[in-house]
């Protein structure tokens, strides 16, 4: 994939976008996606490129999948310029014909496609693909892998930064530590495999999944997690019950009546609902991260999101913020915990990816 600059003046140009957001109420909720795809835009602009956006938004069936029309809005005013919303239908083919420069267009959510690969048809129009959605970028989709395949393809300005970061990682300055948290165990798993990271601070529902591994049982939470099926882990996870790289926590904060109080893993089970990691874990996991050469940071610690269980995912990012270390943190609720609790500036490198993050630092 080349560079953008590498692009020639005055042609029509097919750009992916990773807009895939957040909901709340049926509204597409406003969020750092936008900002980082600006750059290259403008850097089009300057070219006279003819201009056409495609992206997408949740799954057919999701709760999240709906139109772009909401998009087309917040990237108007983030460009501050006209931005055309088009449909997949039959005027689209003549309206791609007559594109004039600087001209921008936004294509309707390409999931709403049966199938995908319809996308292909619309390549005839292009003379180049922009690629400028890391975050699908571990996807074999059409709007993806597959118009890389039918038109030259040059890397978007934030993708490319993205990759110049993560490179970083394939020689880590040592020790490197990797904090694991968030309540989708599954997706951390395959880190557990690497023979490069030195520690795994492990927290979040991993952190729960490992506890009652070790036989302390959690109670009320435990049984919120064989709903959710999560115990079924548990038999992927014995093969690292021994390893010494595996950090776990100490104690737990448990929810009494809206009251945080801490207890040891000595003290479980509870009747009461785990909702952070405690006290004495804070301490132990802030004494790896000081002396931590490299640190990723993937999943807050507990219920971040209110402000009596905030502590662990707060104080460990504190911590970090002040890190000498090359930190790099991604994924969708590290990004919304880092920018509530820190200066997003303090870590080298934050993605809004998740997915794609964790696939290329483990060379998929």
């Amino acid at each position: 994939m080349k560079p953008l600059i590498s692009i020639k003046p005055n042609k029509k140009v097919l750009v992916r976008l990773d807009i895939n957001s957040p909901l709340k109420n049926k509204k597409i909720l406003d969020n750092e996606k936008f900002n980082e795809i600006i750059p290259t835009i403008n850097y089009l602009l300057k070219k006279n490129s003819k201009i056409v956006l495609i992206a997408h938004q949740g799954r057919k069936g999701s709760k999240d999948y709906t139109s772009l029309q909401q998009h087309q809005k917040i990237l108007q005013k983030h460009l501050k310029r006209k931005i055309q919303f088009l449909k997949f239908n039959k005027s689209l083919d003549n309206k791609l014909k007559n594109l004039k420069s600087k001209e921008i267009l936004l294509l309707e959510n390409v999931r709403s496609l049966t199938p995908e690969s319809k996308l292909y048809k619309l390549a005839k129009y292009f003379d180049y693909f922009v690629f400028e959605a890391f975050a699908v970028s571990h996807h074999p989709a059409p709007s993806v892998t597959g118009l890389q395949e039918k038109l030259p393809t040059l890397a978007g300005l934030n993708y490319q930064r993205e990759i110049n970061h993560l490179k970083k990682l394939k020689t880590p300055k040592y020790p490197y530590v990797v904090i694991l948290g968030g309540a989708k165990p599954l997706d951390l798993l395959p880190l557990l495999k690497s023979k490069k990271i030195d520690i795994f601070l492990v927290s979040g529902v991993l952190g729960e999944l490992f506890t009652v591994l070790h036989g302390h049982h959690l109670g009320e939470k435990e049984k919120i997690l064989k709903k959710q099926g999560h115990l079924k882990l548990l038999s992927k996870l014995r093969r690292y019950k021994k390893s010494k790289k595996i950090i776990l926590p100490l104690d737990f904060a448990i929810d009494i009546k809206g009251k945080r109080q801490d207890i040891s893993i000595e003290e479980l089970p509870s009747k009461y609902l785990v909702k952070d990691i405690g006290s004495k874990t804070i301490r132990l996991f802030k004494s790896y991260i000081k002396r931590a050469n490299t640190i990723y940071y993937k999943g807050p610690q507990g219920f971040y999101e209110e402000r009596t269980f905030q502590r662990g995912t707060k104080e460990l990012l504190l911590e970090i913020s002040k890190s000498k270390a090359f930190t790099i943190a991604g994924g969708g609720h590290s990004y919304t915990a880092i920018t509530k609790f820190i200066k997003p500036s303090k870590i080298n490198y934050l993605s809004t990816a998740g997915g794609a993050l964790l696939h290329y630092i483990l060379k998929k």
